[in-house]
């Protein structure tokens, strides 16, 4: 079973998205910013399959979970799907540049959400 870290700082998006991929048959770990969500890849026993990455946080932002993600050995494989409200063209490249699977603008439609993490996931699926 694929374990999606899913890192929000909004309770009742978290919840939704957490809702919608469980019963999608995922396991869900939660975080609430940045720093959390670094704290569960370093102490996680099993592997994260995916991260999805609210962008706007307290703490940690999105971008700098991101950054310190991918110049990691162990975590830079691992795929991310960034969530923002944030819809400048310019903002949107730099996280694509520094190595998003992808994005969605908030408020995420919840299928669409469904629909890119098993995009995100089909070579992991296709390989275990």
């Amino acid at each position: 079973m694929e374990r999606i870290l899913l890192v929000d700082d909004e309770p009742i998006a978290r919840a939704s998205a957490e809702h919608v991929l469980a019963q999608a048959g995922y396991k869900v770990v939660l975080a609430s910013n940045g720093e959390e969500g670094w704290e569960v890849l370093e102490r996680s026993a099993q592997r994260i399959s995916l991260v999805v990455l609210d962008w706007l946080m307290p703490i940690m932002d999105g971008a700098q979970f991101l950054q310190k993600l991918k110049s990691s050995p162990s975590f830079q494989s691992i795929p991310v799907i960034m969530l923002t409200s944030v819809f400048e063209a310019e903002a949107v490249a730099k996280v694509t540049d520094v190595g998003v699977y992808d994005y969605l603008t908030k408020p995420v439609q919840l299928n669409a959400l469904l629909e890119l993490v098993g995009k995100a996931l089909l070579p992991e699926k296709a390989g275990g």
